[in-house]
């Protein structure tokens, strides 16, 4: 199938995007954003140097450093290649050392966690037991002070959800370990009210079908789902036994002044991706997640539900496919259609709409090219009406179809370029080899434009030749 944008014509001038500028040295923003007094509450996630403005974080878990292959390593964009970071084991702030393997940065997560009006980063790690690092923002962007959240997993950190759960007014920090070495299998910790000290974690043990407990995956996101003014957990987890997927699901957890509560089931066949946003614009968050046809289906996700939020939290799931009326595609075996999600308002309606990737897509006869479906908010739910899909044979969209490319393996929808609307972040790992790409399509009121997209390769960020996948992690 060749892919065909319906991107809307007419988009503004105005959502021109930041020009590329040359490589610049990668351990701090080589040029230092405007200083800006500290705000009276506390910056939204993302804003490290609080500035108003979202800055973008792509992780690179399976990139090199110091030597040592997959190390990982985590590159923050300060709104232009001039400035950014590249965070790893061996930055100012980062306890421990870069070890093989480790896959630091394989998830990230963002508050204002010391309330100083600069957001904070969260980096948690696959594959070692050295702890989450949590990097403090400040007016040059993330600084050199930072904290370990520690706990006796092994991998703790392969997923990351922050909230206050306990409606404290500080942040609670949940990191999933899907396996421990002395079998005791699947678990996540919360770390209640971190601020600017290390905090002990509780450990809650994720009962799986998964061979020792072990689990494919842990995913979570995290909103007020019932209105009660408490952060609520939902989490897709599924089992693993050699390699196999098992008893997928999706579950709640409610917050309270005790904290998070015991688990409610909400549906079964669940992916590794989850999201969350006011999608019918009723003021309550909604519920997206990806979805397998079956449980025992190794992530091979090809749908996603839309569970809208009510007074008792979210309701019964609505199903999309590429079969699905208005939505753009064919449903074929291994798209991976629903495989990442995200949730924004891209067109400034007050409704939240949702960006899905297919990284498994095949484009005419190149395979596993790769592709992203946005489908937008209405009152009575997500619709399909005005839906558009892209990849790299889009016009507009730099690059071309290659196979292996994997566009859409990752997403992201937020306020990137300052306008109020939500702009799509796509990434492409597999460009060029193991370097990878990420294109920024930009928001208007007729929906994603590709008019000015912007695209990041590695060699703009200082980091080519490292294996870095980028655009496989976007936060």
């Amino acid at each position: 199938m060749r892919i065909r944008s319906i991107t809307p014509l007419g988009a503004l001038a105005a959502l021109l995007a930041v020009p590329l500028a040359g490589p610049a040295h990668a351990a701090a923003p080589s040029v230092r954003p405007a200083e800006v007094s500290p705000a009276a509450t506390p910056a939204a996630p993302g804003d490290f140097n609080g500035d108003g403005q979202r800055d973008l974080v792509a992780a690179s878990p399976s990139g090199e450093t110091a030597g040592q292959a997959e190390a990982g390593f985590v590159t923050v964009i300060y709104g232009s290649p001039a400035n950014r970071q590249v965070i790893t084991r061996d930055s100012p702030g980062v306890a421990g050392t870069p070890k093989l393997y480790e896959s630091f940065g394989q998830a990230t997560a963002s508050a204002d966690f010391d309330r100083d009006g600069y957001a904070d980063l969260a980096i948690g790690s696959r594959g070692s037991n050295q702890g989450v690092a949590v990097l403090y923002g400040g007016p040059g962007g993330l600084t050199g002070r930072g904290i370990t959240l520690s706990a006796s997993d092994t991998g703790l950190g392969s997923y990351l959800a922050v909230g206050d759960f306990d409606r404290n007014g500080s942040m609670d920090v949940v990191a999933a370990s899907r396996a421990t070495p002395d079998g005791t299998g699947a678990a996540f910790w919360t770390f209640r009210d971190v601020r600017e000290a290390p905090v002990p974690g509780v450990r809650t043990v994720v009962p799986t079908r998964g061979e020792d407990g072990n689990a494919s995956w842990m995913a979570p996101t995290v909103a007020d789902f019932d209105g009660d003014g408490y952060s609520d957990l939902a989490m897709s987890v599924a089992g693993d036994i050699d390699g196999e997927t098992v008893d997928a699901r999706l579950e709640l957890r409610r917050g309270s002044a005790s904290g998070l509560g015991a688990p409610q089931a909400l549906m079964q066949h669940t992916g590794p991706a989850v999201a969350a946003g006011d999608i019918n614009g009723d003021g309550r968050p909604d519920l997206v997640a990806g979805g397998l046809k079956s449980s025992e289906q190794a992530g091979r996700t090809n749908r996603f539900y839309v569970l809208l939020g009510g007074a008792g939290g979210p309701g019964a799931p609505t199903t999309f496919t590429q079969s699905t009326s208005g939505v753009p595609g064919t449903d074929e075996p291994n798209d991976f259609f629903g495989t990442a999600l995200a949730v924004g308002d891209v067109n400034g309606d007050g409704r939240a709409d949702v960006a899905v990737g297919a990284p498994g897509e095949d484009i005419g006869s190149t395979a596993d090219a790769g592709a992203v479906t946005v489908l937008y908010g209405t009152a009575t739910g997500l619709g399909t009406q005005n839906a558009q899909i892209f990849g790299q044979n889009t016009a507009g969209v730099p690059g071309a179809e290659e196979p292996g490319d994997r566009f859409g393996t990752a997403v992201l929808l937020a306020k990137l370029n300052g306008d109020g609307r939500a702009d799509l972040a796509a990434g492409v790992p597999g460009e060029d080899g193991s370097e990878g790409r990420i294109h920024l399509l930009y928001g208007a009121a007729t929906g994603v434009t590709t008019q000015g997209t912007t695209s990041y390769k590695p060699t703009d960020l200082g980091i080519g030749g490292r294996q870095a996948e980028l655009g496989g992690h976007l936060g």
